[in-house]
């Protein structure tokens, strides 16, 4: 299980309150989709048809992205039709040193069991 890392200070960042005033549900879109990146090793990318599930109502998610993406806490990726999560990669560790850490979990065991 990977774990999401958000910051004590995160309700009352200036970008996160300026993303408030915008549109107050981004702010838990925007939560959300970190959870999910983590959770699913994605480096801080979101593509569109998760940002569907995390918001599904249209009306509002096509509200929230832009919120998210006018003050500058998510990228479009227009090649890949996805988003990026600014400085996810600052906070959570990538997903090939996750896999690397659960490797060597994993030969750890596998020795201790042999033994």
């Amino acid at each position: 299980m990977a774990w999401a890392r958000i910051d004590d200070g995160f309700v009352d960042h200036p970008k996160v309150a300026r993303i408030w005033s915008r549109n107050p549900g981004a702010v838990g879109l925007h939560a959300r989709a970190i959870a999910y990146c983590a959770k699913h090793l994605t480096d801080g990318v979101i593509p569109a048809e998760a940002v569907a599930f995390l918001s599904p109502v249209q009306s509002e998610r096509d509200e929230q992205v832009e919120a998210l993406v006018q003050e500058e806490a998510w990228y479009r990726d227009e090649a890949s039709e996805s988003f990026v999560i600014h400085d996810f990669l600052d906070y959570h560790p990538a997903r090939a040193e996750v896999e690397a850490r659960r490797e060597q979990e994993r030969e750890r065991k596998r020795k201790e069991r042999a033994a």
